[in-house]
């Protein structure tokens, strides 16, 4: 709820063109010409990444129940606002 009311658009980092489209248009006074280029974002491509096992993903995702569940609303809600 204090999203809906406080907030006029939460950004996802995964979706960062995508939020910077919606803030263009949803803010365009603080945002028009906000420039973020596709090849300046990167994926997490480190030489040290680990990849997780689906145990310790269900795990991680039954321990940040509520965190998962905020940021898959954020990404819907993003999504929608697009």
């Amino acid at each position: 709820m204090t999203v809906e009311r406080s907030y006029a658009v939460v950004g996802v980092l995964e979706e960062l063109l995508l939020t910077r489209k919606v803030l263009e248009n949803y803010l365009p006074k603080f945002f028009v010409g906000f420039s973020i280029e596709e090849d300046t974002v990167q994926k997490n491509k480190g030489p040290h990444k680990l990849e997780t096992s689906e145990y310790t993903n269900m795990g991680l995702r039954k321990a940040l129940k509520e965190d998962v569940e905020f940021y898959e609303y954020a990404r819907q809600r993003l999504h929608a606002q697009a």
